[in-house]
């Protein structure tokens, strides 16, 4: 059972997005023998003629499936990551890493120290990815995946120096000339790690219209903010240098 939840984890939209591979289909696939870990799924294309001749796999949908599985290894490190189900490693946690370490080998040699240092990635979570790292089944997944052509690197993120630089920043509020992920973008672009909440390590807290809980927790442990007319100013600055 374990093992058929892992490989849908792997196959979901949230991960690999490799479409019309869910639960029936590898439950299926498994039974046949076709599908019994993770990296058979890159072999899958070995079996296409076995594929059609089972009952309700006809060419077109057994291509469909075959060519997603292919598309597939293009897919960025932070789909990879979280599609290895690492205990701990949402899918916001495999994009910081991702942006992190751009590379499945760094990733790999990280230390402890070196990934609590990052924001949002605390000890239960680097423990985590070591320990997931560590086991040997784990090593040789990685390197079948590589040996199939999965790419093992990160969509590079051109970061720009700025106020926002190495600085966690919080958005709360309505905005109301940009969406919240386009605000998320242009910090990130600019070099901010930008989290949900607000805490001690909070550098600066970013509000909108009808902001509430998280702005009163910034003044009350006295974290800078910054109003969006002030946030767009800024940001204006880097834009037209």
């Amino acid at each position: 059972m374990y093992l058929r939840q892992s490989i849908i984890h792997f196959a979901s939209r949230d991960a690999m997005d490799i479409d019309t591979l869910g639960d029936k289909k590898v439950e299926f696939l498994h039974n046949h023998g076709w599908l019994n870990t993770v990296e058979d799924i890159y072999k899958l294309k070995n079996h296409r003629e076995d594929l059609l001749q089972c009952e309700g796999y006809k060419e077109k949908s057994v291509d469909k499936l075959l060519n997603a599985i292919e598309d597939s290894k293009q897919n960025p490190l932070e789909d990879l990551i979280f599609g290895l189900g690492i205990r701990q490693v949402g899918k916001k946690a495999a994009k910081i890493l991702a942006q992190q370490f751009q590379t499945m080998d760094k990733l790999m040699l990280a230390e402890k120290e070196t990934l609590t240092k990052i924001h949002d990635i605390g000890e239960i979570t680097a423990d985590a990815i070591l320990a997931f790292f560590a086991e040997e089944k784990n090593q040789q997944l990685i390197e079948a995946l590589k040996h199939e052509g999965l790419r093992m690197d990160s969509d590079q993120i051109e970061k720009v120096e700025s106020y926002f630089t190495n600085k966690t920043v919080v958005l709360t509020g309505s905005l109301e000339r940009m969406t919240r992920d386009e605000a998320k973008d242009l910090l990130e672009k600019y070099g901010a790690n930008v989290s949900g909440s607000v805490s001690k390590k909070t550098d600066l807290v970013i509000y909108g219209e009808n902001a509430g809980s998280k702005l009163q927790k910034a003044l009350q442990l006295n974290i800078e903010t910054m109003d969006e007319v002030s946030f767009i100013s800024e940001v204006n600055r880097y834009e037209t240098t």
